[in-house]
């Protein structure tokens, strides 16, 4: 059987793979676009349960994600916001750490707030305006290091950095040492000063289903799973044959290793397990903010209740709560059963649970690539045409995703 040819064949409908389909779109350029799953989306999507969106494991937005645009219209998406700062609950009690400056109802909170020092907050405000000074440029050719020495470098307390910084970007980076590149903490915490986290009214599946809206459905191929890679063709599961010009390979990167026939010695990826319940009863915070647990002992990472951000994420009457577990000491999720989690949490953030109602969770087992250093242009041409594209190519997260699809279709559109 003749090949389907076509000029551009992505391979994954993930959200890099989506944009760098929207590009190509936008240029009149011929691609096909092919996707095991029967929907788009990757790694962000969305369940509909009961009544409930359940995200498939803990993920925002950040409104300060600058490689989205113009693609992503966040009017459309009516998101809805987290409050610029968090609870802490750690040895003596639960506190409200916020950002004054955007956020003036936070700032007695903030000030008698146990999680820092009178210091430790100066720090912390003046790392951020200076962050914000800085363009994305100086912070990715900053000298690099692992961001728990960065921390210490700036002469950061244990207590801050156990009590906040680590409980925060612990789950930001699924990786509680802070081993992650100082260069990935400083362009985050600036994207965190700089703008808010938020969730669409539909869940975060409504970011990709935007992208996909902007394209050719005719293009779309789903439910084709990729059996092998010959120079520039693919042959799929169910006997499709496709060759492209160039093979765009937008996968997450133990997929795309393992189409190259490539093995990863070892982990390359960070997991997370999300706990899903629902009740009744009115949240005890006052803030949509997250719940992060200051005791670094014991499995709970942090909880929310993503209907106070985005009501639509709960029937009337009803509130969802989202519970996240943190990794054990060899980077493995911590799985437990679903009553085990809520007495956990209970215990954790001093709170009853027992009217609680399990809805479901999820083992995300590729949540996050493992990247200690940050560099290169986004994307690799490992063959005459064919391309690897993701954020493990760039930085770990939505934007960094947008971002290895945007450098790898302006250089072949530049061609």
């Amino acid at each position: 059987m003749k090949p389907v040819e076509t000029d551009f064949l992505i391979i994954g409908g993930g959200l890099t793979g989506l944009m760098c389909a929207l590009h190509l779109h936008r240029h009149r350029k011929d691609y096909i676009l092919v996707e095991a799953a029967g929907r788009v989306g990757g790694r962000v999507w969305t369940d509909f349960q009961d009544g409930f969106l359940l995200d498939r494991g803990f993920q925002v937005y950040l409104d300060s994600y600058d490689q989205g645009i113009p693609y992503l219209d966040l009017t459309k998406l009516d998101v809805g916001y987290f409050s610029t700062g968090a609870y802490i609950q750690g040895s003596s009690g639960r506190s409200y750490f916020g950002d004054p400056l955007r956020e003036p109802s936070s700032l007695l909170s903030t000030l008698i707030s146990s999680a820092a020092s009178p210091l430790d907050k100066w720090k912390l405000f003046r790392l951020a305006q200076s962050l914000k000074q800085k363009s994305d440029e100086e912070i990715w050719s900053a000298p690099e290091v692992p961001t728990a020495a960065f921390l210490r470098s700036l002469g950061f307390s244990q207590k801050v950095q156990h009590g906040f910084l680590a409980p925060f970007f612990g789950g930001v980076f699924l990786d509680d040492s802070l081993g992650v590149s100082s260069r990935l903490f400083q362009f985050l915490y600036k994207r965190f000063a700089l703008g808010r986290a938020c969730l669409p009214r539909q869940g975060m599946a409504a970011i990709p289903q935007q992208l996909f809206r902007q394209l050719d459905p005719q293009r779309i191929l789903l439910h084709q799973q990729v059996a092998g890679l010959e120079g520039c063709e693919i042959k799929t599961e169910s006997g499709m044959k496709l060759r492209g010009r160039h093979v765009l390979c937008a996968m997450d990167q133990p997929s795309a290793f393992s189409l190259m026939g490539w093995r990863l010695e070892k982990t390359h990826s960070r997991s997370t397990r999300v706990y899903y319940f629902a009740t009744e009863e009115n949240p005890f915070l006052d803030r949509p903010a997250l719940l992060l647990n200051g005791n670094p002992e014991g499995p709970i990472r942090h909880m929310s209740f993503p209907s106070l951000v985005q009501p639509s994420y709960a029937p009337t009457g009803w509130h969802l709560v989202s519970v996240t577990t943190r990794n054990d000491i060899s980077g493995h999720v911590t799985e437990m059963n679903e009553k085990t989690i809520a007495l956990k949490a209970g215990e954790a953030f001093d709170i009853n649970t027992h009217h609680w109602n399990f809805l479901r969770s999820y083992h995300v087992l590729h949540g996050l690539p493992i990247m200690a250093s940050m560099s290169g242009p986004g994307f690799m041409e490992i063959r005459e045409g064919v391309w690897l594209a993701g954020d493990y190519l760039t930085y770990p997260s939505i934007n960094g995703a947008f971002q290895s699809a945007n450098q790898l279709a302006s250089h072949l559109l530049a061609d």
